[in-house]
């Protein structure tokens, strides 16, 4: 087992798709035990910089979970898929990812099992892991989210 939490990004489209629920709870588990940390937390300084009826996103954030920081996956995704790997992400891979069975079932949910990298130059999969610490990574996305647009409308 990793004795360092191994950073990761998981971004999901969770709609129909039960197998991302299921991928979620394995991440979830994995963090309890100590094998990755999925910890940036953004959003909070919405709360902090604008009143809900100012700011339609700090609005949002208030009423989705009290104004507090979450897990900003999708923010995080959004930041790359804009920017690219740039001094923030590295993208690592060729590779293939797998499951290692190694547990049992208790109650129909595996237990003990481990996500499996191997390099493979020929490798139709990817991943995408930090390059600098969480609070870096929330601190920008903080930033980004709270900047009020240039080209905004006044009444």
């Amino acid at each position: 087992m990793n004795k360092q939490p191994v950073k990761l990004i998981f971004d999901t489209d969770m709609a129909l798709d039960v197998d991302d629920a299921g991928a979620l709870a394995l991440l979830h588990a994995l963090q309890d035990d100590g094998e990755c940390g999925c910890n940036v937390q953004t959003g909070k300084v919405l709360g902090e910089r604008y009143t809900i009826g100012d700011n339609p996103v700090a609005m949002a954030w208030h009423w989705y979970n009290g104004g507090n920081n979450r897990s900003s996956w999708d923010e995080l995704t959004a930041l790359f898929a804009v920017r690219g790997a740039g001094a923030e992400f590295e993208v690592t891979g060729p590779g293939r990812t797998g499951l290692l069975l190694t547990g049992h079932y208790i109650a129909n949910v595996l237990h003990k099992s481990r996500n499996t990298w191997v390099a493979d130059p020929n490798g139709p999969h990817f991943y995408l892991r930090p390059a600098v610490g969480y609070d870096r990574l929330a601190g920008l996305i903080d930033e980004l989210m709270a900047r009020e647009p240039r080209n905004t409308v006044r009444r």
